[in-house]
């Protein structure tokens, strides 16, 4: 693995603990964090217009008593496939999914380098 190689780690160390030296995040995680990034971009309007076209947003505004704080924060409509293969891995539906099920303080971060630390930490802990 690259991580134990640049740490210039033996044969039978762990490849996890490596990793989590280096602050990288092992494959799955990463493509999470990809899409992430993707959908942050296209919630700040920052992404280009074929990702952008292929979300529906539904805003959902949080107003309740007077004592809550008044948060808005986007979230998305997840397509419904028959099959879930292929099209569930695609970024219509697998973005939107993430998203979603984020929480809303990793979601409120305004820039992109703010954004890219919080589900990192999310992920890490």
């Amino acid at each position: 693995m690259c991580a134990k190689f640049v740490l210039n780690c033996r044969k039978f160390d762990s490849s996890k603990d490596a990793l989590f030296r280096l602050h990288w995040l092992p494959v799955k995680p990463r493509i999470t964090f990809k899409f992430l990034t993707y959908m942050h971009n296209c919630s700040i309007e920052n992404a280009p217009t074929y990702l952008t076209e292929l979300l529906t947003e539904k805003h959902i505004g949080r107003s309740g008593l007077r004592s809550t704080v008044q948060e808005s924060f986007i979230l998305y409509d997840v397509p419904f496939n028959k099959k879930s293969t292929f099209s569930d891995r695609g970024f219509m539906t697998a973005g939107p999914k993430l998203w979603n099920y984020l929480p809303s303080s990793v979601k409120r971060s305004m820039s992109l380098d703010v954004f890219k630390k919080n589900p990192k930490t999310y992920y890490f802990s």
